[in-house]
Order: structure tokens, then C-alpha cells, then sequence
């Protein structure tokens, strides 16, 4: 489907807002941290949506770095049992691979992923929790 003028604008406002909110609010959490902020969320989750519902990396999104001073990432596989909640995009274990990699492709070359996640329960958490030490070697 061809994207009018005006959808394409409204997709490049509406997640330059969302940049924008997401990182006053990365600013805040950072101000008010101890030692660590965990965060489920990132400007990548913005690049994967721009690909995975319009097709494309939109070019202004694309300019927000990832490679971020002190920034990390670990990626969740959608191995854990769909749950409905309204911030979930499907219970189609499919396209939630889909989007597990796409996040894997914005993420694999950048030297500050950590790895991927997977398994259920007390396994998931210990991997996670691995990833953390040995990169900070606690």
C-alpha cells in the first residue's frame, strides 16, 4: 500500500514525540538510579515498530544512535506463554518472532547487546543475570 503525504507525517511526528517523552523520562529514571537503571524499553522498540507496521526504517528514526554511552541491551525470546494485555502486539507466536527479530538484526551488530534471554521462571532470571555480571563482573 502507498503511504500518503500525510500518514507518513503523522508517523514521523508521532514517533519523534514518543522519542522525545521516552528520553525525558530516561533522564529523569537516570537522575533518581543508584548504580543501575533497568529499563523494558528503549528508541529501538520505535525503529523495530517503524519496520514492522510501515514497512521501513523511517530515516529521521534512524538517526537516534543506539550505541548510547552506557547503554546495554538484552533481548527477551518470545519463549514465555502469551498473556492478553493491550501492550502485547499478538498472541501469534509467529509474528512475535517476527518482531523478536527484527529486534535481533537492530541489535546484533551493536556493541552494547548483551545477548538473548530464554527459558521460563528461575532459568530466564539467571540468564539475565549472568549477562549483567559478566559484563560488569560482579
Amino acid at each position: 500500500k502507498q503511504k500518503t503525504a500525510y500518514e507518513i507525517g503523522v508517523r514521523l511526528v508521532g514517533s519523534e514525540m514518543c522519542i522525545r517523552d521516552r528520553l525525558r523520562n530516561e533522564l529523569i529514571a537516570l537522575n533518581k538510579a543508584k548504580r543501575f537503571l533497568i529499563s523494558d524499553t528503549s528508541n529501538i522498540d520505535i525503529q523495530v515498530w517503524s519496520i514492522i507496521k510501515y514497512g521501513s526504517l523511517n530515516p529521521a528514526i534512524k538517526n537516534y544512535n543506539l550505541r548510547k554511552k552506557n547503554t546495554y541491551y538484552i533481548l527477551c525470546y518470545p519463549d514465555l506463554p502469551y498473556e492478553k494485555d493491550p501492550l502485547r502486539e499478538s498472541p501469534n507466536l509467529k509474528k512475535r518472532i517476527k518482531i523478536f527479530e527484527t529486534f535481533q538484526r537492530l541489535l546484533i551488530e551493536n556493541k552494547n547487546f548483551l545477548g538473548i534471554v530464554k527459558g521460563i521462571g528461575e532459568s530466564r532470571l539467571k540468564l539475565g543475570i549472568s549477562l549483567i555480571n559478566s559484563k560488569f563482573n560482579l
